[in-house]
């Protein structure tokens, strides 16, 4: 039997080309098999890996968010999710944003909260992995000890299920927090008191 892995890297809006390039097959792939809701890209894996922005669109193709639908989750709220550009060079606009970067970044982990949890809702590693036996592998930094954190579904038998209850939507705001881009993710350990 074959293992079939999707990985998918991270880049912030750069994640819409990967969003796009996957619904450009699935259309492609679809309109030669004369398919009328387009196929299913999630199914065609076992296991799913990304960080970052390849979390959420890992996350989102294991739920059974089609690739256009994350396409339209990037057009729709990429502005307010990365609502000022990081200057790319110094200059008085690097010097002014030490001041105003807090606040934008504030912004925008409202919007991707927000987002994340319009496509996403509460589903959790272990419903993910219940309702569609897709493996995810999340990859983050515990920020507390310094030490990576892998999200995982519970899809080997001989997980412990430290993960299984937290949402899709914690897992992909773990991955994606990177100082400057994106505010660090303070998340709960769901089965902590």
């Amino acid at each position: 039997m074959a293992f079939r892995v999707l990985s998918i890297d991270g880049g912030g809006m750069r994640g819409i080309y990967t969003a796009a390039y996957l619904d450009a097959l699935d259309r492609a792939f679809s309109q030669r098999r004369g398919l009328e809701h387009g196929l299913d890209i999630g199914r065609a894996f076992n296991l799913i890996v990304g960080t970052s922005t390849g979390a959420i669109i890992g996350c989102g193709l294991a739920k059974g968010v089609s690739p256009a639908q994350m396409v339209g989750v990037y057009k729709t709220h990429g502005p307010s999710i990365f609502p000022k550009r990081m200057p790319s060079r110094a200059s008085w606009d690097l010097v002014s944003q030490l001041a105003t970067r807090p606040k934008y970044l504030e912004q925008g982990d409202i919007a991707l909260r927000r987002a994340l949890k319009d496509v996403l809702q509460d589903t959790t590693l272990r419903q993910t992995w219940e309702e569609r036996r897709i493996a995810l592998a999340v990859p983050a930094v515990n920020m507390s000890s310094y030490r990576s954190w892998v999200f995982k579904t519970p899809h080997d038998p001989d997980t412990n299920h430290r993960d299984d209850h937290y949402t899709l939507v914690e897992v992909c705001l773990a991955s994606s927090a990177a100082p400057l881009f994106r505010s660090l993710a303070a998340i709960k350990q769901p089965n902590a008191d």
